[in-house]
């Protein structure tokens, strides 16, 4: 039926193979065993040395995918950020970058190509070495009577049908190769573990909520913790900054409380009652997240600040502080963006994020330091609204510039997944700790 198609259990090419030399070679033994011989024992030499040249074409391809994404990663990152490395003077060290990785790129794909023509030519040289083998043999046969004529003839018309299924096959090999490679990466992150529970308790928040990480540990694979028996409080209403070097569980803290990874152990708390137990969609409702790229969608201002959701995109607008570059296009509100937030500068689309976080107020503003990569007048702009915004509610950020740590009320230092300190930044930057040392890795940052 149409809702149950049948389910192919072998695919053509594989299916070919299988039965068309299996019946040529019982329409050939009748007629001539010792062709048959022949057949049967050249036969098995062709997928032999297919496989033996192949798997290294199969490597060459994954290295060839991976090369490719990191190039079209590295090309997307330059682009996006193309107007500040003009203005600070990067482009042209970006240019010799991306030519440095497109050059690695270059390399892999001649690779393939010289590991797939070799493949190929293997294929064909064993196909066309056991058909002439054949011939020789029948020609010797016929001169010396030991064959009939029409009999010869029919078996070299068969010999090319006989070996055209495996390199058929030979050439199938590599698309699925080429599709292997590039399926991988989606297999991946298709088998990254969705949490799974069910409709928890309905949670509301009345005002600034608290969060309490209690001995909370986390692994994204199941094996190595990025998370090791953490533990904080975080009072409501208060600006609590993370600092740490690249891997030691920053952004793992900020998926936690949005409820994207799972704790493998420990307890997360908020306003006092387990995670674990609340309806997620109720506590995300909750909570404003401004990452350090814009996620901005093919669609119009309002609709990528309403997220069909009712309310006053005005407003939002000018909390914001974007009504007056959205006022300047041409049909304001209703201009519509590309995907990616296209057409917009960083500041730009950033204060568009900041207008969705403040079109649904939330309790709790998580950040991923969302001034990173804008300019000095453009992040003043952006750092107002984003005081504005925090007032009155728990912020938590990730920083990376200096201002953002000062201006915390605490901050706290992770290092391999644990808390090395925490506390206010005066009290820490006198300490000498782990925090002072980290100070001289932050980004200064442009004038607030």
């Amino acid at each position: 039926s149409l809702s149950s198609p049948p389910k192919i259990r072998m695919p053509p090419a594989t299916a070919t193979v299988a039965v068309l030399p299996v019946a040529i070679l019982l329409v050939v033994l009748p007629v001539d065993w010792r062709s048959a011989v022949t057949f049967a024992v050249t036969l098995p030499l062709l997928p032999l040395f297919m496989v033996l040249a192949g798997r290294s074409a199969e490597r060459a391809n994954q290295r060839q995918w991976a090369s490719m994404a990191r190039l079209g990663g590295h090309l997307l990152d330059a682009v996006a950020g193309l107007a500040d490395l003009v203005l600070l003077g990067a482009a042209k060290r970006e240019v010799a970058l991306v030519a440095r990785t497109a050059d690695g790129y270059r390399r892999e794909t001649m690779k393939v190509l010289r590991l797939a023509f070799l493949s190929a030519l293997v294929l064909e040289f064993f196909a066309t070495v056991s058909i002439a083998v054949t011939a020789v043999l029948i020609g010797f046969r016929l001169l010396w009577g030991e064959i009939a004529f029409v009999d010869g003839l029919t078996v070299l018309l068969l010999a090319p049908l006989f070996y055209a299924p495996l390199r058929t096959l030979g050439t199938e090999r590599h698309a699925r190769m080429e599709a292997v490679a590039a399926a991988e990466r989606v297999a991946d992150f298709l088998a990254r573990p969705i949490p799974k529970r069910s409709v928890g308790e309905p949670f509301a928040a009345g005002g600034a909520v608290s969060v309490r990480f209690d001995n909370v540990s986390a692994s994204y694979d199941g094996e190595r913790l990025a998370l090791d028996g953490v533990s904080f409080e975080i009072r409501s209403g208060e600006q609590v900054a993370i600092v740490g070097e690249s891997g030691a569980g920053k952004s793992t803290i900020l998926s936690l409380i949005a409820g994207f990874l799972e704790p493998v152990a420990g307890t997360i708390l908020i306003d006092g009652r387990p995670l674990a137990s609340l309806d997620l969609a109720d506590v995300r409702r909750h909570i404003a997240f401004l990452p350090q790229r814009a996620f901005l969608f093919d669609a119009s201002i309002a609709e990528n600040v309403a997220m069909d959701r009712p309310g006053d995109v005005a407003a939002a607008l000018r909390a914001a502080r974007a009504e007056e570059f959205v006022g300047r296009l041409p049909h304001g509100a209703d201009s519509r963006l590309g995907e990616g937030g296209a057409g917009l500068s960083g500041g730009e689309a950033q204060r568009l994020m900041l207008a969705r976080a403040f079109f649904a107020p939330a309790p709790l503003v998580l950040m991923d330091e969302p001034t990173a990569h804008l300019a000095a007048a453009t992040e003043a702009a952006v750092g107002e609204a984003i005081a504005a915004l925090s007032a009155g509610r728990t912020r938590l950020t990730i920083a990376h510039r200096l201002k953002t740590v000062e201006a915390a009320d605490r901050v706290l230092v992770l290092s391999g997944g644990r808390l090395v300190e925490e506390g206010r930044p005066d009290e820490l930057k006198a300490r000498g700790g782990a925090f002072a040392a980290m100070l001289a890795t932050l980004d200064v940052g442009g004038p607030a």
